[in-house]
């Protein structure tokens, strides 16, 4: 069988899920650290207009609530893109995109 070896142990369970919990949560993680520096790098003008959304693959998806504050922030990618990472301790972040949308009232895990 492929993938079997002989006379190995067999791998805890909770370390089976602490794995699978890890790699699920991270990118959940990323962004409410995001979501909690994103007041600071973006400033409060700019943060009352946009907020982070998601973020997959390293591309962190912003909504903004207007078209011109979409156009402002996409002048502004390479800079908050490497204030984020910088905030981050690490390149997270590899691409921002802006999309025009509601903004959501809370951040990640806040109701």
């Amino acid at each position: 069988m492929a993938g079997f070896r002989k006379n190995s142990e067999p791998t805890p369970l909770a370390d089976v899920l602490a794995g699978l919990l890890k790699k699920r949560l991270a990118p959940d993680a990323r962004l409410s650290r995001i979501w909690e520096a994103w007041e600071s790098l973006a400033g409060p003008e700019m943060a009352s207009h946009a907020r982070p959304a998601s973020i997959k693959k390293g591309i962190l998806f912003v909504t903004v609530d207007s078209a011109p504050m979409a156009q402002e922030l996409s002048y502004r990618k390479r800079e908050l893109k490497k204030s984020l990472n910088q905030a981050l301790g690490a390149d997270l972040v590899v691409d921002v995109r802006f999309k025009v949308g509601v903004l959501p009232k809370t951040g990640p895990g806040e109701k």
